[in-house]
């Protein structure tokens, strides 16, 4: 290599070696189907990322609550390594690309420096654990849950938005919130 020539890229080479990773496709243009995120995240939270496995399961739960317009989604090791299958068996996405082990500690990192807050629910052997971003509207709901207020299981088989603002008032105030219900018939996750 002379001096003036560029290195190769390193991803490059690992695609190389790594056969089932693909060159990346232009985005389609912005008019439809895409996830509205806070300008914080990208301008207060991004330089704060102790790791890229942090950064990607924040943005992974990000895409799966905000894409979705919800507060929550509930999330497996699987979904967050592999990406989340619609019943009719199509990928929704392919995940975080991800190790267990570094999904794990993205999770941890990513809930230690206030990122993301979480819930777990279940019998054991059978637990699932709600995943939010963290803002003041998550807060209020995880409150709800942890009192016993609202039941996880009442939220994952359907709750409607506007039931919970009936039900519980002052627990969202977001204006993007309330345009859609938490669950929608096209949402697999």
């Amino acid at each position: 290599m002379t001096k003036n020539s560029i290195p190769p890229n390193p991803l490059s080479e690992q695609e190389e070696r790594d056969g089932n990773r693909k060159s990346i496709q232009a985005l389609p243009p912005l008019e439809a189907n895409f996830t509205l995120l806070p300008n914080e995240l990208f301008d207060k939270w991004l330089p704060k990322f102790r790791s890229l496995a942090e950064m990607k399961v924040v943005f992974y739960i990000a895409r799966h609550t905000y894409g979705f317009h919800k507060l929550f989604d509930c999330l497996s090791l699987n979904q967050f390594r592999h990406g989340v299958t619609r019943p009719d068996g199509t990928k929704l996405d392919n995940g975080t690309g991800l190790k267990e082990d570094h999904i794990i500690r993205g999770l941890r990192q990513a809930e230690e420096d206030g990122f993301i807050l979480s819930y777990r629910f279940g019998p054991p052997g059978k637990e699932q654990k709600l995943y939010f971003i963290n803002c003041e509207e998550s807060k209020g709901l995880l409150q709800l849950l942890k009192e016993g207020v609202i039941e996880p299981e009442a939220l994952l088989k359907g709750m409607k938005l506007e039931q919970l603002v009936k039900k519980y008032p002052g627990i969202v105030r977001s204006q993007y919130l309330t345009k859609s219900p938490y669950l929608e018939d096209d949402n697999p996750g």
